[in-house]
């Protein structure tokens, strides 16, 4: 997310109710008619026509799988005490939360709730108690962001330091920043069908004459945006796809189909381009050829982009071709021994008697600790994630296991995630799935180097004035990181940002000023000289993450809808 999303507080249309499901990709899908060579028709009949294709799409049945039953390690007693003493925190009620601690026999979960307690904004550990709590739970998930505060707090003068923490920091540690860029590793499969669509080496332009071509195009100026690009080709070679591309996208405003047809399929198969690229660059040479009146050419680069079902343009041209999206919701079944795996790491009895108490997100940053070592504790660990509904730890191991076996689970590349907005869901679930998603990887604890907070990423600023309360921009900007709360207000988001002008409803503006903010997709609106085609606006953002972003909420968008039926 882009650090400076704010809201704006100009002209909105009033009064128009978001139901679920009424997005229901109506707004985009009527690309899948006419994406080919027009521009999307922004009308009734057009948004009629949307709703009908979509609604062909045949239901995808999720596998009922039910796995061991998960240990209770707790006593009743013990559990209860637990669940006391985290529900007095939450209201700031310290003392109570001792005396509900002072009952326990089993002392496993003290560390937590007492990490909980330390990193609440309303309390003021001293040295003393973090240095304490260091010496006894240093393998923690907690422990880096108590190391820190140990560090800042540490008395002038005190010799020696705080014990340091065991391990490596978990990446959704909240005390320090964790970009959202970070989420998926690159490196799996890379020269598969089968890559994921999330591969940050999504390197669409570089830095140099690719993206002033962009420049270029924003501003009118193809002609200049062509020859620079084919200058960079003739430089770097014929396996320079990011100046392919951008030549491709300026011969296409030129109207040089046939160039264009060329630049897009050497973008194809340039090898140095991720998957989201090559099937851009194949969906791309069918447009051109049919705009070139080579329709002899365009089922064929369909069927290339088709080859990559998990990015946008891939499920475009799957659609194109009447192909029905296959996914395989199936999930590997949580074994006794699997569970007897896991129970035998102290981080894993700590997450299982976490999971007895309700506090999930606890337990999934214990669970993202462990390192599993081997196929089978991998799998144990990724059927515990589905079973338990952990997304983030789900996505994590869906990827560790697809390396380490070559099997991919689209059951846990695209989670159902248990968190709910505060008031239930107004807006197609698909979506604020998909944005959450990619905004933070199902991470309530996310952090961007921008202050952006949580499962939907807000910033500050921008929830403070959805929530009309000033706290969340200053000294409560931390309750940001509850999940409900998070949910409420970025559900709340999407809604408002579906009313305003530069939106009106359209999916595609819809995610472009999510991320990037209502007044930057005004100015491109603006700037941007697309022919009423939704395809060469998006591609003519000339911000990359934004780019991405769209591409990639909508195609999560389209196969969460598949799974949801």
């Amino acid at each position: 997310m882009l650090g400076g999303r704010r809201p704006t507080h100009g002209r909105s249309r009033r009064g128009t109710r978001h139901p679920a499901g009424r997005l229901c990709a109506a707004s985009f899908f009527v690309f899948l008619s006419f994406a080919l060579l027009s521009g999307a028709t922004h009308g009734t009949a057009a948004a009629d026509e949307a709703t009908r294709e979509t609604a062909s799409l045949p239901p995808t049945q999720e596998l009922s799988v039910f796995g061991a039953a998960l240990p209770s390690p707790l006593s009743e007693a013990d559990a209860r005490a637990y669940r006391s003493a985290f529900d007095a925190q939450a209201e700031a009620k310290w003392s109570t939360a001792d005396k509900a601690l002072a009952k326990v026999q089993d002392k496993g979960l003290v560390g937590h709730v007492l990490a909980e307690r330390y990193l609440d904004p309303k309390y003021k550990p001293k040295y003393a108690e973090l240095a304490a709590w260091l010496g006894r739970h240093a393998d923690h998930p907690d422990a880096p962001a108590l190391y820190r505060m140990a560090l800042r707090a540490k008395p002038k003068g005190l010799k020696g330091g705080p014990p340091r923490p065991a391990g490596a920091a978990d990446v959704g540690d909240r005390a320090g920043p964790r970009l959202t860029t970070d989420r998926i590793d690159p490196s799996a499969a890379p020269d598969t069908a089968a890559e994921d669509e999330d591969s940050i080496a999504d390197a669409d332009f570089d830095a140099g004459a690719s993206e002033n071509s962009a420049s270029l195009i924003l501003s009118g100026r193809a002609a200049e945006a062509l020859a620079i690009a084919e200058q960079a080709v003739a430089k770097r070679g014929l396996n320079e796809g990011s100046a392919h591309w951008a030549a491709g996208l300026a011969a296409w405003r030129l109207g040089l189909y046939g160039r264009a047809a060329d630049h897009f399929e050497a973008t194809a198969a340039s090898v140095a381009m991720s998957a989201q690229m090559r099937a851009a660059g194949a969906f791309w040479a069918s447009r051109a050829h049919l705009a070139g009146k080579r329709p002899e050419k365009v089922s064929a680069w369909l069927r290339v982009a088709a080859k990559y079902p998990y990015t946008f343009y891939g499920l475009l041209a799957q659609r194109s071709l009447g192909m029905a999206p296959r996914f395989d919701w199936s999930r590997p079944i949580l074994t006794d021994a699997g569970v007897e795996t896991l129970a035998a790491e102290q981080g894993g009895k700590r997450a299982f008697a976490l999971l007895q108490v309700g506090e999930r997100v606890r337990a999934e940053r214990e669970l993202r600790n462990m390192r599993p070592d081997g196929v089978e504790p991998a799998r144990a660990l990724l059927a515990l994630a589905l079973q338990a509904e952990l997304p983030a730890l789900a996505m994590t191991m869906a990827h560790r296991l697809e390396k380490l076996e070559g099997q991919r689970y689209d059951s846990a590349y695209y989670p159902i995630p248990h968190f709910q907005p505060m008031a239930g869901f107004t807006l197609d679930r698909a979506l604020v799935f998909a944005v959450m998603r990619h905004e933070s990887g199902f991470n309530a604890a996310a952090k961007s180097r921008a202050g952006a907070r949580g499962l939907m990423q807000l910033m500050p600023k921008t929830a403070s004035f959805m929530a009309q309360d000033r706290k969340l921009a200053g000294a409560g900007r931390d309750r940001l990181y509850d999940p409900a709360f998070n949910l409420e207000l970025g559900q709340k988001y999407l809604a408002h940002l579906l009313d305003h002008d530069t939106v009106q409803g359209d999916l595609s503006n819809l995610l472009a000023a999510y991320n990037a903010g209502p007044g930057n997709l005004a100015k491109w609106q603006r700037k941007i000289s697309h022919g009423d085609d939704p395809l060469l606006f998006i591609e003519a953002i000339p911000v990359q993450e934004t780019r991405a972003f769209v591409r990639h909420v909508l195609a999560s968008y389209w196969i969460y809808s598949a799974r949801l039926g």
